[in-house]
């Protein structure tokens, strides 16, 4: 403890990796604002609980991801529109981020702020986040409306057809 932060070094035997001179700090709370810091493996068996953000800097692997969404969460219910015309406004690329050396594909932030600006975060760094159920939903939506275009389709077909049919069974008995 050095009064403003508390240091725990966990250290085997012999080992140096747990030293505090050279600033390896494998586990530390900075008391000043509660902070909690590691900088080697962490495994938890059980549950990890808080009311904060998780910030990684790297990626997540994880087997499954719920996201809270019953009914009795929400508020103030507006439908969404036009769906289909905005998810045809995105781009859709591939491209290499920062800090990475992979190719990714997926949607460009500032796009989707324009047309679903709730599904957009700014973060503190002032870069913006895309949440993916925001734009699940639009897909969703998207659907639905092609869903209803389709079926529109499919009634003027069957009534061209019905035209079509009755002017040729009416001109068949008209000449008989």
């Amino acid at each position: 403890n050095n009064g403003t932060d508390f240091h725990l070094l966990f250290t085997d035997s012999g080992q140096q990796w747990g030293r505090y001179n050279d600033r390896l700090r494998p586990f530390y709370v900075k008391l000043s604002t509660g902070d909690v810091g590691m900088s080697h493996n962490l495994t938890v068996g059980g549950q990890i609980t808080g009311n904060g953000k998780m910030v990684l800097g790297g990626n997540a692997e994880v087997n499954d991801v719920l996201v809270r969404s019953d009914k009795t969460l929400k508020s103030d219910f507006e439908p969404l529109t036009n769906a289909l015309d905005k998810i045809c406004s995105l781009s859709v690329s591939t491209y290499i981020k920062d800090g990475k050396d992979e190719r990714e594909a997926g949607l460009i932030a500032q796009e989707v702020q324009e047309i679903l600006p709730e599904a957009v975060a700014e973060m503190a760094n002032g870069k913006l986040s895309i949440y993916p159920m925001g734009v699940i939903a639009l897909l969703v939506k998207a659907v639905q409306e092609l869903r209803e275009e389709v079926e529109e389709l499919k009634k003027n077909q069957k009534l061209s057809l019905l035209i079509k049919y009755t002017k040729e069974f009416s001109l068949g008995e008209g000449h008989s």
